[in-house]
Order: structure tokens, then sequence, then C-alpha cells
């Protein structure tokens, strides 16, 4: 496992390239853009087709007790339990026979090229193989060299992407998660210097450095981050001065917080064209480009949901689904 950093992609290192399917940004002086107009689609998080109505829910796996959801270009990823025994499975994305990866069984997964990343461990998809980093720590992300965790005492930790070496604590005050974007590690946490303040957005540089507050977000952890925008629920009347405004976002190098999308709050999860909002009443789609949501389907766990670049995957009553976008 010593060469596993040899073989994991440095997506998450990638920011934005321009593609066909641009992102329009309609406020980008408010934002604090430099030029308004179309922004580039962004290439570190899932792809997307054009704005369409989202395809015909259909069940591809049965599975049950499913706590983790992950895709890549071939299979969809479950931890759950699969004809009586729990463990890791993978499932041709269109459907068909699935076939157990390990016995461990995640509370999150995340997939980059070989691997399996979740719970404070990487594990081989072709043999099952794992390697930990520590133990009972949550996956905020990773690059070519290193892994970023959240430990149970919510340091946010880094550690060399092969087990060598130690951990180094960047910060601390991850209890909620983080998540690994263009060289920080973003979470959201209440500032301890102040009880009464509203929950703060931080960040800090994944080589170390000090910690920043990059804006007030309002109470709701949840948050998504794309190249250009961190995508927040929570109480936006305290974030933006905005009634109505359940959804907001903020441009990455800062600039004020400002009203997205009116929705019930819910875990955020994003591609190059849309944000997703899993509440446990409903799955909504909201275009990058209008703010539109259509429902798609619900209700359901969010932990249990997973973007693929052609379609969406939750599990329900049916088993494990797949909506083309």
């Amino acid at each position: 496992m010593r060469a596993l950093a040899a073989f994991v992609s440095a997506a998450l290192l990638v920011g934005c390239e321009p593609r066909g399917n641009a992102v329009i940004d309609e406020d980008a002086g408010a934002d604090g853009g430099a030029d308004a107009g179309p922004l580039p689609a962004c290439t570190n998080v899932p792809k997307a087709p054009a704005d369409r109505p989202p395809g015909a829910p259909k069940p591809i796996a049965d599975a049950t007790g499913v706590s983790a959801l992950a895709v890549d270009e071939r299979e969809v990823f479950i931890a759950g339990v699969v004809g009586g025994r729990p463990g890791l499975y993978a499932v041709p994305k269109e459907g068909g026979a699935p076939r157990r990866v390990s016995t461990h069984k995640l509370s999150e997964l995340e997939s980059d090229g070989e691997w399996l990343y979740g719970d404070g461990m990487v594990i081989a998809k072709a043999t099952g193989n794992s390697l930990v980093y520590e133990e009972g720590a949550a996956h905020a992300g990773h690059d070519a060299t290193s892994v970023f965790l959240v430990s149970r005492r919510g340091e946010i930790v880094r550690m060399n992407i092969d087990g060598s070496g130690g951990r180094v604590v960047l910060a601390t005050g991850g209890l909620d998660g983080a998540t690994l974007r263009d060289g920080y590690v973003y979470w959201t946490g209440r500032d301890v210097r102040d009880e009464v303040r509203p929950d703060t957005l931080f960040r800090v540089p994944t080589r170390g450095g000090a910690v920043e507050s990059v804006a007030i977000v309002g109470l709701d952890p949840n948050i998504a981050i794309d190249c250009h925008y961190v995508y927040v629920f929570g109480d936006n009347y305290r974030a933006t001065g905005q009634t109505g405004a359940s959804l907001a976002r903020m441009r990455l190098g800062g600039g004020p917080v400002t009203p997205f999308a009116t929705l019930p709050n819910g875990s955020l999860f994003v591609d190059a064209a849309s944000l997703y909002s899993v509440t446990d009443k409903a799955i909504w789609r909201i275009s990058l480009a209008t703010g539109a949501a259509t429902n798609i389907k619900g209700p359901y766990d969010a932990r249990r949901f997973a973007v693929g670049d052609d379609a969406v995957y939750w599990s329900g009553p049916e088993g494990v689904v797949r909506a083309p976008k």
C-alpha cells in the first residue's frame, strides 16, 4: 500500500476550465467577480449535461441497511446488506449482479480511481485490501500526496496518503465534518470566542498555516463547494440580512453571502450544473444557472446519496435507485 500515492488521481486539485456547458453567473458583481458573464463549468466536481428534466428512477440493486454510496465510471459502491450479508459491494451502474468488495460496512464513501475512502481508511476496489489511517475518523478529502481527516475530537488532520509518517493537526473545531477543495480544507463551526454568533465558515491551507474565518453562514453545517462558490443552508437572515433565503452562496475568494434559492434545509451535493439538496422529505435538484428547483424523489437519507457524471443514486424501499441526469 505504500505505492498508493502513485495511483491516486489529483482530480480534486483541478480547478476550472472552459467547457461548452458554462454556468451563468447572474450576479458576478455582487458576488465579488471581476467580470460579469458566463463562468466556466467546474471540473473538480462530477460532470453534468445541460439543464433538462431528470430521467425516471430505476432500481439497480436489492440492498438493505445501506449506510453509504459512491460511484465511479463503471460501478456503484454500496455499504449495506446484499443477499443477507453485510459488507461493501459493487454493482454495475445500469444494474447487474453485485460483487462483494470487502466485509467493511462504512458510514461514508468517496470513490477515486482504484480506491474507496471513508471512516478513516482506504480500500482497494479490486482486492478489498485496506489501509487504516485513523480509527473512527471522518474523510474530508485527499490530493495526490495526502489524505485529510476529521478526528473524533474534531481535529482537521493531514496524513501521507501511503500511510507513512505521522499525523499533522492543521486545525480544531471540525466536529460537523469538513470538505477539501483546491488547496484548502473548509468546515463550519461555532466561533469559540463569541458563543452567541451563528456558525462560521472556516478554512485552513492543506500545507498548513493560519485558520481563516471566511464568512458567517448560519446555524446549519451543510455546505457544498465547487470551483466558484461555497453553497450553504442555514440561518441566512443572520448571514445575508434577507428573509426567505434558505440557500445562499459566496465566492470562494471571499465576498458577501448572497441569497440563491428558497428550499427547506438539506444536505448539499454539487456537480457542474446543479446542486442537490437531500432532506427527510425530498431530493431536490437546483440549477446553478437559474436557481430553479426540481423535485426528483423523496424522502431519503443524505448519507445514501451519490452524484455521478451521468446519473444520481440513492437508496430507499426499492433498494438502490438510479436516475439519469
